[in-house]
């Protein structure tokens, strides 16, 4: 049996929970977020976060003997970048579109009945339209510009031709999107926390909440892909392409 390798100070936060997924939730629970803060190394968080470095080590050393957890990104690091933006786009980004929409409509209904009672759901629903507004500007930067050239960088690197068009800004615009969307979340999930569905809720606003959650999930997923996996990739395969 090939032996783990250990975690190192260096080990960036995204790397690992690719790595080692089933360690997100500890990174999590210790408020490290590989997500939009994948990029970063275990040390320069956890000197920023106040956290020994050391100690936060060997904490998620302990877990790396558990179960394995999502081992489907490890495998998605290992396909080429264009099947990667396939996946993204065929999963996440076909449920984005069918769920913001609906979720929406039961916001409006669920505030229409209940926001007298629970005006913290006007809150709710203004963060929700200010997260949806982010997502469908995103959805459309990265449909429109960035996973086309991703797809074309990636039949570059089996042809030869020349791309038209540089990755690095859009990315740059790409990982603002992200950290605006994964703030709007991190509101979301304070209210839902702060306000949960009271017991005598009607079904809608309890599926409200529910739907929220996974909505957040979701979403989540997405950004550590797109993060962790997809963009690193791509731009690996560029950078390569101008040698």
């Amino acid at each position: 049996m090939t032996s783990q390798a250990p975690i190192l100070p260096s080990d960036t936060l995204g790397a690992l929970a690719v790595r080692l997924p089933q360690l997100t939730p500890i990174l999590d629970e210790l408020g490290l977020d590989y997500c939009c803060g994948g990029h970063r190394s275990i040390t320069e968080t956890c000197t920023d976060a106040g956290l020994d470095v050391d100690e936060t080590i060997a904490a998620l050393e302990a877990h790396t003997s558990g179960p394995a957890g999502d081992t489907s990104l490890q495998s998605l690091a290992e396909l080429r970048t264009s099947v990667v933006v396939d996946h993204i786009e065929l999963t996440h980004h076909a449920y984005l579109r069918l769920e913001l929409p609906r979720l929406g409509a039961l916001l409006d209904r669920v505030h229409a009945a209940h926001a007298e009672q629970h005006p913290e759901l006007t809150e709710v629903r203004d963060r929700y339209v200010a997260l949806r507004n982010e997502l469908e500007a995103h959805l459309a930067r990265e449909q429109l510009i960035v996973f086309p050239l991703i797809r074309e960088i990636d039949a570059a690197t089996r042809s030869g031709h020349d791309v038209n068009g540089e990755l690095r800004n859009p990315v740059t615009v790409v990982h603002d999107d992200h950290e605006q969307v994964n703030a709007e979340l991190s509101r979301i999930r304070e209210l839902i926390d702060a306000h949960p569905a009271p017991a005598d809720a009607c079904a809608s606003h309890r599926a409200l909440f529910d739907n929220l959650a996974a909505l957040a999930d979701e979403i989540h997923l997405d950004l550590h892909k797109e993060n962790n996996i997809l963009l690193p990739a791509a731009l690996e395969q560029e950078r390569h392409l101008h040698q």
